[in-house]
């Protein structure tokens, strides 16, 4: 069936209500047919294009017309290391805007930071440099990528991201407590590889793990810090007596 059918309209009458999971779908379904993406487009972020104010109090004050439902897409094309900013029109079916933002990147997705994870840990010199530490168990490592930033002389305009490495006690540990100290990897993830390491020299890991959940705090003996806990701490309770806003007026 083609997604420029009656199917592709939204049930909502509320203007600025977000995107719904099916309203997502088909947004993404009428980008791959109508731009024919390929496996190397990311879908960054997908929101509600908002309509103009005017026609939304229009809609709200003067029982005007619904607004077109439409999708404010952000992707990315790895092949081609651009990205794009589309509208989809939910109303028509249709791609009514598509433009190619330059030298910008978009924000890092999810499957880029599992990703960046798996290839700094894989790397020879990134290993090397946690075993000066005393790391030999890389699995307790915790690899937080950042993005790099525009402080890079970087022509080529890649994308790159600048992850942090902290080390956990155990694998429940809080990880946040145990930075590595001057090591610093930058990664190329369109290529998906690491470009550089460097090794600022060997700052010894605090020695404590900073952990709040009581059964994982341990005093200087390395003993329980807590043998008990309370138990006559009082329920949270939040009630809301009159209900709701109201989505289109702000009233109750």
């Amino acid at each position: 069936m083609s997604v420029q059918s009656a199917e592709v309209r939204t049930a909502t009458t509320n203007p600025l209500q977000p995107l719904a999971p099916d309203e997502v779908r088909r947004t993404a379904q009428i980008l791959r047919e109508q731009r024919q993406l390929d496996e190397q487009v990311r879908f960054v972020t997908v929101s509600l294009h908002e309509p103009d104010k005017r026609e939304v109090l229009d809609h709200d004050r003067n029982g005007g017309p619904v607004p077109e439902r439409a999708a404010f897409v952000v992707l990315y094309d790895r092949g081609h290391q651009r990205t794009v900013e589309a509208v989809v029109s939910l109303t028509s079916g249709d791609v009514t805007s598509w433009q190619v933002v330059e030298d910008v990147q978009p924000s890092v997705m999810l499957e880029e930071f599992f990703s960046a994870e798996e290839i700094t840990r894989a790397d020879p010199r990134w290993q090397e440099a946690m075993r000066k530490r005393g790391v030999t168990d890389f699995s307790l490592a915790m690899i937080d990528p950042w993005a790099a930033g525009y402080d890079i002389d970087d022509p080529a305009g890649r994308r790159l991201l600048r992850p942090l490495t902290f080390v956990r006690s155990r694998e429940d540990d809080n990880g946040y407590a145990r930075p590595v100290e001057g090591l610093v990897v930058l990664l190329d993830m369109d290529r998906m590889e690491v470009i550089d390491v460097r090794d600022h020299g060997v700052v010894p890991l605090p020695p404590k793990a900073g952990n709040y959940a009581p059964e994982l705090m341990f005093d200087d003996d390395n003993r329980p810090a807590f043998t008990t806990l309370r138990d006559d701490v009082k329920p949270l309770e939040i009630t809301q007596r009159k209900g709701r806003a109201s989505p289109s007026t702000g009233t109750r």
